[in-house]
């Protein structure tokens, strides 16, 4: 049984390999999206804005009529229901309703939306990603967090990987270890861009928003020079190197 990055990762890992809070290692933030018609008139683009600990974006879809709004702010960990989505609202109104741009704007919003999403960003560490005949593949087995912008290549690549693990090896349990010993130092080193990722879009004092803004303006020539976020991001999701293809994808 493999199990990939969807929305029930998290209870077959519990069945699999018992209690969460094990694989848990949270970052000290929060994330609320949700789908809203382009309401700034903005084409192809994507604005943020920050005050110290907080940060609400916007950006636009594919066509430009619709466009999403996205709130983030650090905090400890604290008690709130993630299935309750009407006080998951009202917590979010209430810890954004006096910043400025188009906060409130957004927030009202908020309400008639049908995709309101809302989670504490955490990454998943484990010592291992099977047991027996079940392997993880993805976030289930080691979900960067939205911080990192790798989720979707992590699972992709492992995909990869895996599938060549599996037709190269035998039994399950040697081609399981050949597909971990191939993708865990890739992982760790795209887990590592969060804390980064973390400082850029959710700044926590206005002398780091006052250094991130500047760095912005010159980032193409710190990425020519290697150093920042984006030479990071570079490096890590280069960071491995594929088997050639031997044989046509599993289905």
């Amino acid at each position: 049984l493999v199990v990939g990055a969807d929305g029930q990762h998290s209870a077959i890992r519990r069945l699999a390999f018992g209690d969460e809070s094990r694989f848990t290692q949270r970052i000290g933030a929060y994330l609320a999206i949700f789908g809203v018609p382009n309401m700034l008139g903005l084409e192809d683009r994507a604005k943020v804005y920050n005050e110290p600990g907080l940060g609400v974006a916007y950006y636009t879809m594919v066509g430009n009529e619709r466009a999403k709004a996205l709130f983030m702010y650090r905090s400890d960990a604290h008690a709130i229901d993630l299935r309750d989505e009407p006080a998951l609202k009202a917590a979010l109104r209430a810890r954004f309703q006096r910043v400025g741009w188009e906060s409130r704007r957004l927030l009202d919003a908020m309400d008639s939306t049908s995709d309101f999403y809302f989670d504490e960003i955490a990454q998943i560490h484990m010592p291992a990603w099977s047991r027996g005949r079940v392997v993880l593949l993805g976030d289930a087995a080691h979900g960067p967090s939205p911080l990192s912008g790798q989720g979707t290549s992590l699972a992709v690549v492992g995909a990869r990987l895996l599938d060549d693990a599996l037709a190269t090896h035998d039994p399950l349990s040697e081609a399981f270890a050949a597909y971990e010993r191939h993708m865990r130092p890739f992982v760790l080193q795209n887990q590592r861009l969060a804390r980064s990722g973390l400082q850029l879009l959710v700044p926590g004092s206005r002398a780091t928003i006052a250094i991130r803004n500047a760095a912005m303006r010159i980032f193409p020539l710190l990425l020519r020079l290697g150093v920042g976020f984006g030479k990071e991001l570079e490096v890590a999701s280069r960071a491995i190197e594929l088997p050639p293809l031997t044989a046509p994808p599993r289905s």
